[in-house]
């Protein structure tokens, strides 16, 4: 949970607005447990949503203050992510429009299947 959590996180900051927030939400229901990594700036392009959790697969790298930004990963941050939650029983979904930025949200069950 560490490293999903990092990773998320890390990515948030890395591709996020410089000059903008991270935040990170956690909730619970009887059955699950949930927590949300957004942050403000360029949205992940559709074209890119569709492999961003294939390992080796990075997203633009340009963000729409035009800065480029170098990543100094291998490109298996978001499939190793996913990977976790798949282990786990949960999900792991993203959401990236224009005006409202990216949230990655992790659902997880409280209890391990029967």
């Amino acid at each position: 949970m560490g490293q999903l959590l990092s990773n998320l996180l890390g990515n948030a900051f890395l591709y996020g607005s410089r000059s903008g927030t991270v935040t990170l939400r956690m909730w619970a229901s009887p059955d699950d447990v949930s927590f949300s990594v957004h942050n403000d700036g360029t949205t992940i392009a559709p074209h890119d949503l569709a492999r961003i959790f294939e390992p080796l697969a990075r997203g633009s790298q340009t963000n729409t203050a035009g800065e480029r930004r170098e990543p100094s990963g291998l490109g298996l941050g978001l499939y190793i992510c996913k990977e976790i939650v798949r282990s786990h029983g949960g999900t792991l979904t993203v959401e990236s429009a224009a005006g409202s930025g990216t949230t990655f949200t992790v659902t997880i069950p409280r209890f391990p299947a029967a």
